[in-house]
């Protein structure tokens, strides 16, 4: 025995009916308020996003002249002659590496004096690349009459 829709209503006392009915529409009214909830999260947070970078903008404009003093003495500190900034490099590394200005060229030589091991000259080259943007323009190796490797690399720093 199935009963209908209608049947079951019907079967309920007045007072069920009436509360079903006042909660029914107490759904109906909050369930807007609800499924907005979320949206409201979002513009809120989106507007605390814009308030942040307006915040971060003002601290950088009122910090404009020491941010830019600061990058210029930066800029001093690199343009040291490229032989002694690889020379020092190559000290911090303990590599016994003579190094010979190229004038002609604006690049520097760069030979062993003693044997390196390839692993820790690849390290070197990429620390002189990453931090200071020196790049090997010319690698030249050979071997001498006792077997043993010689590598002369020429080295230039990106304008």
């Amino acid at each position: 025995m199935r009963m209908t829709l209608t049947q079951r209503w019907q079967a309920r006392s007045r007072r069920e009916r009436t509360l079903l009915l006042v909660a029914g529409i107490a759904l109906l009214l909050l369930l807007p308020k609800l499924l907005s909830l979320p949206l409201t999260h979002y513009r809120n947070n989106g507007a605390r996003q814009v308030i942040l970078a307006q915040q971060e903008l003002r601290w950088l404009e009122q910090h404009q002249t020491a941010i830019a003093d600061f990058l210029t003495q930066r800029g001093i500190a690199r343009t040291q002659p490229l032989a002694d900034l690889v020379s020092q490099r190559a000290k911090a590394m303990n590599l016994p590496f003579t190094v010979t200005t190229l004038p002609q060229t604006k690049s520097v030589s760069v030979s062993a004096s003693a044997s390196v091991a390839f692993p820790r000259l690849i390290d070197w080259l990429m620390q002189l690349n990453e931090s200071e943007g020196v790049q090997v323009t010319h690698l030249a190796v050979k071997k001498n009459a006792q077997g043993i490797t010689l590598i002369r690399l020429e080295l230039q720093k990106n304008e």
